[in-house]
């Protein structure tokens, strides 16, 4: 729909889940032609024109950056020191389940977790 070939959708080697993964080479060929050198943006653009829900995948880098992922409290750890690590993806009731303290130093739990594997009785 968004990539300008609506007759893709009736093709038979595409019709069905089953159809489209014995084609995939071909599929992913096809697709690969109509959005190389496209931008996320312009691509965005073409999908919520043809009504296809969409959104960009972004590297770390970026999911660290973005307004959302602060509005929902996803990065977490010692927001004041480098240590900083992203929460579980979901909230439940509203609250987002995990630690919020950074991890251990290096080392600190070796003794317990020698006690725990029998290694240091």
């Amino acid at each position: 729909a968004g990539l300008g070939h609506p007759e893709w959708a009736d093709a038979p080697r595409f019709l069905t889940n089953g159809t489209r993964v014995e084609n995939k080479p071909a599929l992913v060929a096809l697709i690969a032609k109509e959005t190389i050198g496209v931008t996320t943006a312009a691509m965005a653009t073409r999908l919520d024109a043809a009504g296809v829900p969409n959104a960009p995948v972004h590297a770390m880098d970026q999911v660290a950056k973005h307004p959302q992922t602060a509005a929902v409290g996803m990065l977490r750890g010692d927001l004041t020191g480098p240590l900083r690590f992203f929460g579980l993806p979901f909230s439940l009731d509203g609250e987002r389940p995990g630690r919020v303290e950074p991890a251990p130093p290096l080392g600190d739990d070796n003794d317990w977790l020698q006690r725990l594997l029998g290694e240091n009785p």
